[in-house]
């Protein structure tokens, strides 16, 4: 696989540079200094701040988000699923937009109150749920 494509992996899976170095020198055997890194990325058009995913784009993303697991989640947690999901934003756009989708758990999350799940099960003890957080 060509260099520019492993870093190029690495760069879509949320590294951040220095992190790509050190993955590229501990795994691949391949030292770069930060700036050739930069140079790399710029050429494949690769940028964290520029060219930014539609607005509206996002909120349909989000709000797909909130109607599964992503309620429980904050804005910063949020964010990075943006990014994982290759739609880049700013954390702030997405803390509006949360804002504006899901003002009630917004305002839960803020008083560290979450909604818990509600089961129904067949019979008493038929259904256990662990969390680290319970």
């Amino acid at each position: 696989m060509d260099i520019d494509n492993i870093i190029e992996q690495y760069f879509r899976s949320g590294f951040t540079n220095l992190e790509i170095l050190r993955v590229l020198e501990e795994t691949h055997n391949v030292k770069l200094s930060l700036r050739t890194l930069e140079r790399r990325l710029q050429k494949k058009r690769l940028w964290r701040r520029k060219n930014k995913t539609d607005v509206a784009e996002v909120a349909s993303f989000i709000e797909e988000q909130l109607q599964g697991s992503g309620r429980q989640h904050g804005y910063r947690w949020m964010h990075q699923k943006c990014w994982m999901a290759g739609i880049v934003t700013d954390r702030e756009t997405v803390r509006l937009l949360m804002r504006l989708l899901d003002p009630n758990g917004v305002d839960l999350r803020a008083q560290n109150r979450l909604r818990r799940r509600l089961y129904v099960s067949q019979v008493p003890n038929y259904v256990w749920h662990i969390e680290e957080n319970d």
